[in-house]
């Protein structure tokens, strides 16, 4: 028997913030070496779809690959200067 144990939707909606806060990253690689990382990553995480958008210069490039996992949906993004290097 459980008493006062019950999970309301503020503790799901919590706990879903926290833990999508841990997920939430970012990787500061020299441009050279940013599109193969990004390759990496959706090798390794199996996701399939991608895309390559160009900006309106054509400079820098934004990349996205994105698949479902365990039901859960995941994205990885990228932005690439591939002639000089990412002041950022």
């Amino acid at each position: 028997m459980v008493i006062g144990g019950w999970i309301t939707q503020a503790d799901r909606s919590r706990w879903q913030q926290r833990a999508a806060a841990e997920l939430c990253g970012q990787v500061m690689v020299p441009a050279a070496g940013r599109r193969g990382l990004f390759g990496q990553w959706r090798q390794a995480l199996g996701l399939e779809e991608a895309t390559e958008t160009p900006s309106r210069t054509g400079t820098p490039v934004y990349l996205r690959a994105r698949g479902v996992r365990g039901g859960v949906t995941v994205s990885v993004t990228a932005t690439v200067f591939d002639d000089q290097e990412d002041s950022r």
